[in-house]
């Protein structure tokens, strides 16, 4: 079981900006021109055109900052909306 605070993050385009070990729970986006989205400092995936993504991530297998060198940062570039759901340490912050 995922303990700590309860965040989520929505909005257009932009950067969240998650604690270090906060477990994302799940990334949901929709670009109504194509865009894309990088996820803890990965390769960027495409969001085509008129498309959503979603992605759900089970248990803690996603969790920001673990990886040398990895981010705890997912970037939005060209969606026209976005929702982050993330539980972990710290406090929820905007």
């Amino acid at each position: 079981m995922i303990q700590g605070t309860w965040r989520y993050a929505a909005g257009t385009a932009g950067t969240v900006n998650l604690p270090t070990g906060a477990t994302v729970r799940q990334i949901v986006c929709h670009a109504t021109t194509a865009g894309t989205v990088t996820i803890l400092g990965g390769a960027s995936v495409p969001v085509p055109a008129g498309a959503t993504l979603e992605l759900r991530f089970p248990h803690d297998s996603l969790a920001a900052g673990q990886v040398p060198g990895g981010s705890a940062a997912i970037v939005f570039t060209g969606t026209d909306s976005y929702f982050v759901e993330s539980v972990g340490p710290g406090t929820a912050v905007p």
